[in-house]
This record gives structure tokens, C-alpha cells and sequence, in this order.
């Protein structure tokens, strides 16, 4: 049986509409303070039926969508509740060197600048 967590995340219109943008761009990893694991560390490890935690750290995730906007993921992978910030430096990684409008897709509000 699904969550509600699980119904509200694969009937959440503007998430799926990220997910399914036309430009069909991955997305990359903008910033992160996790370790460095490669994949081909990982498959070893799986060979081995050794299927590690997932790393106590944070990331930063951004795509761009067509008509010129960006889809950014603010990720904790670490069990405790964890602060992830969205900086300037950031922005201008993805061409907003005056800052840019935000909307919080889960909680489907504009944060403004």
C-alpha cells in the first residue's frame, strides 16, 4: 500500500511536470559534502552483496527546462535533519548572477527572490 507521502508525490502535478519537461535535460550535481564513491566502487560492492548506507551528507541538484527556468533539489541523505542552502554562487552556476524567483514544489508556494 502506498503512503500518503507516495500518493501526494506521484500525483503532484508541477513535480511530474519537472520530471517530464521536453527538454529532457539530467540533472547534475551544482554542490555536495558527500564522500567520493564511484560506480564502479559501488558495483564491487554489490558484487559482494555489500550494499552500503547511504552517506550522511547533503546535495545540491540542478536541471534546466526548457523555456529557460531551472529545477533545483535541495537532497539530505543524512538520517538527522540537516540544513542545505541554495547560495548565490549557486544561482550563477546556473546563469541567475541577480538572484531568481523560487517556488517550493512540494509546499506548491512562491518563495519569492
Amino acid at each position: 500500500a502506498m503512503t500518503s507521502y507516495d500518493v501526494e508525490t506521484y500525483t503532484n502535478e508541477e513535480v511530474i511536470a519537472v520530471d517530464q519537461d521536453a527538454l529532457g535535460r539530467q540533472g547534475t550535481i551544482l554542490w555536495e559534502n558527500c564522500p567520493e564513491r564511484t560506480t564502479d566502487t559501488l558495483i564491487a560492492l554489490a558484487e559482494q552483496n555489500h550494499y552500503p548506507e547511504p552517506p550522511q551528507c547533503q546535495q545540491l541538484w540542478a536541471k534546466p527546462l526548457l523555456g529557460g527556468d531551472w529545477a533545483v533539489a535541495l537532497v539530505n541523505w543524512a538520517t538527522e535533519p540537516q540544513e542545505v542552502q541554495l547560495r548565490p554562487a549557486n544561482l550563477q552556476q546556473m546563469g541567475f548572477d541577480g538572484g531568481a524567483d523560487l517556488r517550493d514544489l512540494w509546499a506548491k508556494k512562491d518563495l519569492g527572490i
